[in-house]
């Protein structure tokens, strides 16, 4: 009877085993878009985002290269998250729908890497409202950086510190100039946040990379700026910039539905707990870093009437 317990048990574990192997247990995740390239040489990939799973993000254009009769469709800054959740991507599978079948063509090629020309711009609040959690604040931002840097070697960091004055870091890869700027900061009062994204914007939009990112953190409400939450939103629209906001409640509270409003293709997060700002900076360091170029090539045959092709992305578990 016990040999039989333990040989029952054997075919169990090598049957989770398999499972395991086979990926039945990995995250799967779709973006779809129509297709068509009317005289060859035009293609165009519109992205169908009633279909295609919300936890995906990118910049929103997509690019085209190849030489005929090769096409390109290039999509850049695209990562995979969720209000809680980052996700990898390990392996792409596209597919073409043609006659109402899903059909993959293995001359096709899909090819992805993670994106090392990033531009990431840290817009921090260092009012005197902090007190004493300001040290604290001050070490979580250079983890912050530490992070977007083991992660993305060749990133570019800035930093913009608002309080009644605004001072400016400009974008470098020297991780020890932007840690040794962070720790030099000191508190004043009032708070400028809208002028400050504003003025990180401006120093976004100045880099030749392939990725951007703004990261923002307040403990209070904005009542100094003249720049205005309309104008931040188009701007980061404009610009396909990815804007990240994070606020700790502190006396005043913080201004909870223009934190959300300025998380354009973001993500934002509220906390009243040291611990889970912590947590917060670290997670959005993982969020902006982790991003990648995705490169779809196939044919430049004529297609007139749009055709439906999806990329299934794959996080291993």
């Amino acid at each position: 009877m016990r040999i039989l317990k333990v040989a029952l048990l054997l075919l169990i574990l090598a049957y989770l085993g398999s499972c395991s192997e086979s990926g039945a247990n990995d995250l799967e995740f779709y973006l779809y878009g129509n297709y068509t390239n009317i005289d060859g040489s035009n293609p165009d990939f519109e992205i169908a985002t009633n279909l295609t799973d919300g936890e995906i993000f990118f910049d929103g254009i997509v690019e085209y290269g190849g030489t005929p009769p090769t096409v390109e469709l290039i999509m850049n800054n695209l990562s995979i998250f969720s209000q809680q959740e980052n996700y990898y991507i390990d392996d792409i599978e596209v597919e073409e729908q043609v006659n109402g079948e899903w059909v993959w063509y293995p001359e096709f090629e899909v090819e992805f890497g993670n994106l090392t020309q990033l531009g990431v711009i840290l817009v921090l609040d260092v009012s005197s409202s902090l007190g004493n959690d300001f040290d604290d604040v001050l070490e979580y931002a250079v983890e912050f950086v530490e992070i977007v840097i083991e992660n993305a070697p060749e990133a570019r960091i800035g930093v913009v510190s608002f309080a009644t004055n605004i001072d400016v870091l400009t974008p470098t890869n020297n991780i020890y100039e932007v840690e040794s700027y962070i720790y030099g900061l000191v508190m004043e009062d009032y708070t400028r946040m809208y002028d400050a994204m504003a003025i990180g914007i401006d120093n976004l939009t100045a880099l030749e990379v392939d990725g951007r990112a703004l990261v923002t953190f307040t403990d209070g409400w904005d009542n100094l700026s003249v720049t205005t939450p309309v104008e931040l939103v188009s701007d980061l629209t404009e610009f396909g910039i990815r804007s990240y906001t994070m606020g700790l409640k502190g006396e005043g509270g913080v201004n909870e539905a223009v934190l959300e409003e300025l998380s354009v293709n973001g993500n934002y997060r509220l906390t009243s707990s040291k611990n889970d700002l912590r947590k917060i900076f670290q997670f959005f360091a993982e969020s902006v870093s982790n991003v990648y170029q995705v490169i779809y090539r196939r044919n430049s045959q004529i297609i007139t009437n749009p055709r439906q092709i999806r990329y299934k992305f794959i996080d291993e578990l």
